[in-house]
């Protein structure tokens, strides 16, 4: 007799070799699918590095510390230059009066705000309802992902107005508005902008400087990567700006350490340039080609809106081989581009202007008529690969950017930046002293992760080799882009509602198996499948997630009739976690859209589910509490449910009663 199962219903039993041949052909078959694992990854600040950590070999790092005295400073030869760069002779901070700090005009000691050992402290009061608009404010993840217009645009973002306190010193109707665009968007820590012209009458706040800028470190919980990067690239002579971390509090509730950056703007242009009135344009996924050269966003000289330096620049791009450098030559500071695009690659900066066409600034010089490249939201260096594509990590060169991209593909244009990144390699990344830093920076942000700074502390251990012997190897092309596998799903880019409702209590998670044959009782929901409705009893479970530790998360599977599931996961910030609406937003609280197939084990992730939200009618977090409610949202696909499961092969039928398992003999009878 066959082998009976206690369910009634047959298991298929599978080696592993087989069970990693099914789920290896229904990854392949949605190949650009990969992004959407990847993408949860990237955001969560688990980063791919192909680099081994070694946590064991962090210094301690405090939950919390004090705030540091001068005397915390680093010393001796194992240090790297983290002063900030000297005051030159049209410094106008130098010339600024000492004093206490005054909301009516100039302060000092100038440099007090960016004293690396100075925590900032930074109290925010503001209307609750600016505060609850500013802090909801960001891009559904269908737009980010599938953009309508056909290329990505950071949201406009509402300016508010607030009273702030810097150092104990009050500024009344200080602007404040939320910046950031995927990876660092936050409801409960929202990255800010203070612009305090209006409230100090003109005058500055310090240094020359009125705003500030306040980074959560969303996606950098060591808070190491933003201020030593910006002090390699002051090292080698890029501008840059100085860096140290800030205390923000809003209303009363305490939103811990921020990475608090200078501003981009003429006070730090004074520092580096003779004349600091020439267009500066920050580049947010735009960049000097036709597509997206109107993107690039004029910080100054607005009113005169003259982009004919741009243009001259993608018009040059655009000439023969033969005649390229040379007209580039007179419009780009070439010596300054090739030392930040050597930067950028040998940090592993992948959300940069040479990786990915962001994060930076390209001021106009008006005395030498050329550009000039300056780095931005470095929260991502000591990372490498880029999560946001289907390529191989090419550890020796980043080309993604236009200017980049043309000169690599001149052959003496790409020696020389190869010389120059190994040069860099062999001068600048001195592994101790980067250490010694990484260690020092993170005692002094209250707050740093552990786990953050061993992923910083094993990139550095181990790139400079990984680089070294790379360089060794011939040159490889920049790929302009991914081969496809296969002809792209038909399924992707597509979208479908999907809601339900959900009765369960607080648990532990475990494994997909158990939340859809034995979750709560199953309540009706509905989602878009491929394009057709589909109705059906999701069971549900809930409790902390085990991926991504501080995640509640609400796991709701049904049955599609054959023998599959699809399931909808929904995790958002423990803290968010009580009676109330909760909208999606951005990675900080999100959905994805999977198939499970329990006789194979599979789990296939097929879509996002974003712009919708999670309505909490009971949020227990005790164990057995009760956790109820109902959700909506948007499904992005990636590929289509139905190639998930072509990708499987049929299901063995139960065996008749009185018959074995197929392929198996009936014993004979006794005689």
């Amino acid at each position: 007799m066959g082998k009976q199962r206690s369910s009634g219903e047959a298991r298929h039993e599978m080696t592993a070799l087989e069970r990693k041949r099914a789920q290896r052909r229904a990854s392949a078959g949605l190949a650009r699918g990969l992004l959407v694992g990847v993408l949860f990854v990237a955001c969560s600040g688990e980063d791919q590095t192909r680099l081994l950590d070694d946590a064991n070999e962090v210094g301690p790092v405090p939950a919390q510390t004090a705030t540091p005295s001068a005397d915390d400073g680093m010393s001796g030869d194992a240090t790297v230059d983290i002063t900030g760069p000297e005051s030159g002779p049209d410094d106008t901070a130098a010339a600024e009066p000492s004093g206490p700090v005054t909301p009516e005009g100039p302060v000092g000691p100038p440099d007090t705000i960016y004293d690396r050992a100075h925590l900032v402290e930074v109290e925010v009061e503001i209307d609750p309802a600016d505060w609850e608009k500013l802090s909801a404010e960001g891009i559904g993840l269908g737009e980010v992902l599938f953009p309508a217009t056909g290329f990505r645009q950071v949201p406009p973002y509402t300016h508010f107005t607030a009273q702030v306190t810097v150092d104990g010193v009050t500024y009344e109707n200080v602007d404040i508005r939320k910046k950031g665009y995927i990876g660092s968007l936050s409801v409960i820590r929202p990255s800010l902008k203070l612009d305090f012209e209006r409230g100090l009458g003109g005058q500055e706040l310090v240094a020359g400087n009125r705003r500030m800028t306040l980074n959560n470190d969303l996606q950098d919980p060591s808070h190491v990567r933003q201020c030593l990067a910006y002090d390699l690239f002051r090292q080698v002579g890029v501008p840059a700006s100085q860096c140290n971390y800030a205390h923000v509090v809003v209303n009363g509730v305490d939103l811990g350490t921020y990475t608090h950056v200078e501003p981009v703007a003429k006070p730090m242009l004074r520092r580096y340039f003779e004349n600091a009135d020439g267009n500066l344009y920050e580049g947010q996924l735009s960049d000097f080609n036709p597509a997206t050269e109107a993107q690039l966003e004029l910080e100054t000289n607005e009113e005169e809106n003259d982009r004919s330096d741009v243009r001259a620049v993608i018009a040059a791009l655009a000439l023969p081989d033969a005649e390229v450098l040379a007209a580039l030559d007179a419009r780009v500071d070439l010596d300054n581009f090739f030392d930040f695009w050597a930067l950028e690659t040998l940090l592993g900066h992948w959300d940069g202007y040479a990786g990915n066409s962001n994060n930076y600034f390209a001021y106009h010089d008006p005395v030498s008529d050329k550009f000039s490249f300056i780095p931005w939201g470095a929260d991502q260096t000591f990372v490498g690969d880029n999560p946001l594509d289907n390529l191989d990590y090419e550890i020796t060169v980043f080309a993604a950017g236009s200017i980049a991209n043309r000169l690599y593909a001149l052959p003496e244009q790409r020696e020389r930046f190869r010389r120059r990144l190994a040069e860099l390699n062999d001068t600048l990344w001195d592994v101790d002293t980067l250490l010694a830093e990484v260690d020092e920076l993170s005692h002094l942000a209250p707050g740093s992760e552990r786990a953050g700074v061993a992923r910083v502390r094993s990139y550095i251990r181990n790139h400079g080799t990984m680089l070294r012997a790379a360089l060794a190897e011939p040159a490889p092309d920049w790929p302009t882009a991914a081969p496809p596998a296969q002809p792209a799903d038909a399924c992707l880019g597509t979208f479908g509602a999907v809601s339900g409702s959900f009765d369960t209590v607080w648990g532990a998670l475990t494994d997909t198996a158990d939340v859809v044959q034995n979750g709560s009782e199953a309540l009706p929901g509905s989602a878009v499948i491929d394009g057709v409705s589909f109705q059906g009893d999701f069971r549900a479970r809930a409790g902390e997630d085990g991926f991504m530790p501080g995640n509640a998360s609400l796991r709701l599977g049904a049955s599609t009739g054959d023998g599959f599931y699809v399931v909808v996961d929904l995790a958002m910030p423990i803290e968010l976690f009580e009676r109330g609406y909760h909208p999606l937003h951005s990675f900080e609280s999100y959905g994805q859209f999977s198939v499970y197939q329990p006789d194979f084990d599979a789990f296939i992730t097929v879509a996002l589910v974003g712009d919708g939200g999670v309505q909490l009618d009971e949020a227990s977090l005790e164990p057995g509490g009760r956790v109820t409610g109902s959700f909506t949202g948007q499904i992005i696909y990636f590929g289509c449910v139905s190639t998930v499961k072509s990708f499987f092969p049929p299901l063995p039928t139960v065996p008749p009663p009185g018959e074995g398992e197929p392929g198996e003999e009936e014993p004979p009878a006794p005689e």
